[in-house]
């Protein structure tokens, strides 16, 4: 795969650098998300396999070698999403099973210096997003682990939890019912999109794709200053949006999406929107390039775009 780079504010039709890589994109192997200048991969538990994890940073090289996520009192061990912080180390959201069958949470830390993994333990809450401050502090956004299988629930719990750089957990905050009587707001579904966070030196922003929700918190103070319902647009045939993938920029906390309108016959159209935080829509923007036309992440300013399966690019 080719990774190619540009900056997003000078709006160049090219990239400005390229790099190759090669990944994996069978069922086995984890969505790319490009995070902070690295690109966090993780493999699933299919047929007996061990869940591992692995980085690459913005030059192509492997950072994190393919590292297998074990624990000593795993039965069975999934791994459900990765982040990277800004050294370039690696987070895993894992769900354990004991051999008693029990499930527990965790969120673990696989250092870039081959130094001794961080094992967070998160009892019943599973994060099914994470994201790393500037500072080191993980946030996770989660749900406990008997509510996975539920599509709505009327029980109230903090959705969103906050650690500090040690793993020392400081905040549990977003209580379920901000959300309405009885979603959910980590689900995902393939029609609407799937949960993300990210974080930036002054703000965590949180999306729930089934509630249409963005939620921005003083990433210090832990103050929440953004709490805006969605519009999803509309086509004029009927056709709404699923929200592939956001991603927040660091100046000015802009924050971007990648829509796709799915249409009755199957087929679909793409789109990269910018949210106005005034009014909740998503407002369109002229592609950078008709080449690049899916966003994978941010690094810094910088949108991470890719065409087709091959080729990624920094816009």
């Amino acid at each position: 795969m080719t990774l190619a780079l540009a900056p997003l504010v000078h709006a160049q039709t090219f990239p400005s650098h390229s790099v190759d890589v090669v990944l994996d994109f069978t069922p086995a192997t984890s969505f790319s998300r490009w995070v902070g200048g690295f690109l966090p991969k993780y493999s699933r538990a299919i047929d007996g396999a061990k869940p591992a994890v692995w980085m690459i940073d913005k030059d192509g090289a492997t950072i994190i070698p393919r590292t297998e996520i074990h624990l000593p009192d795993a039965n069975h061990l999934e791994i459900r999403t990765v982040t990277a912080d800004a050294s370039g180390n690696l987070y895993a959201s894992v769900e354990v099973w004991s051999e008693d069958y029990r499930k527990t949470g965790a969120v673990c830390e696989v250092m870039r210096e081959k130094k001794p993994m961080l094992v967070i333990r998160t009892g019943d809450f599973v994060a099914k997003a994470l994201a790393v401050s500037p500072a080191g502090e993980i946030w996770a956004f989660g749900i406990p682990l008997p509510l996975e299988t539920a599509r709505t629930s009327t029980s109230d719990y903090q959705t969103l939890w906050r650690f500090d750089r040690n793993g020392n957990l400081t905040d549990k905050l977003l209580p379920r019912s901000d959300f309405g009587p009885d979603v959910i707001p980590t689900h995902g579904w393939g029609d609407i999109g799937s949960p993300q966070i990210w974080a930036t030196e002054t703000r965590i922003g949180i999306f729930s794709a089934t509630a249409s929700r963005w939620i921005e918190y003083d990433a210090k103070t832990a103050k929440k200053l953004v709490d805006v319902p969605i519009t999803r647009p509309v086509a004029e045939d009927g056709a709404t949006t699923a929200a592939g993938e956001l991603a927040m920029t660091s100046s000015g906390n802009r924050v971007f999406a990648f829509l796709v309108y799915r249409y009755a016959d199957s087929s679909h159209v793409n789109g990269l929107y910018e949210l106005d935080k005034n009014s909740g829509k998503w407002i369109a923007l002229r592609r950078p390039s008709g080449e690049f036309n899916g966003l994978y992440g941010a690094d810094g300013d910088d949108l991470i775009l890719r065409a087709g399966t091959k080729t990624f690019g920094r816009f």
